[in-house]
């Protein structure tokens, strides 16, 4: 989890700087990170304050971050599921010829 972190830091880091440089200001970056399972950094509540966020509205984020994790995992299955069937379906062509 604090690998995720790292790489948002790291993947905001450039356009901070690009916004900070253009309105002459300074930018903080703050990797709010959040499992599907609720599992969070040990500077969460920290970014949590930083940030204001209120308990309801950590309690929607979460519930977006499980909703769109069964959307992945959905999609990843049935993608699976598709390309097996159009195995089976090579398999039995090639056995087809080889009869």
């Amino acid at each position: 989890l604090s690998v995720v972190e790292n790489e948002k830091l790291r993947k905001y880091d450039l356009l901070a700087n690009e916004l900070g440089l253009i309105h002459k200001c300074r930018i903080k970056i703050i990797p709010y990170v959040m499992t599907w399972d609720g599992v969070v950094t040990n500077f969460h509540k920290k970014y949590l304050k930083d940030l204001d966020v209120q308990p309801h509205l950590e309690a929607y984020i979460q519930s977006l971050v499980l909703k769109k994790t069964l959307e992945s995992i959905s999609l990843n299955r049935r993608r699976g599921y598709d390309m097996d069937d159009a195995k089976e379906k090579e398999l039995e062509r090639s056995s087809y010829l080889v009869s």
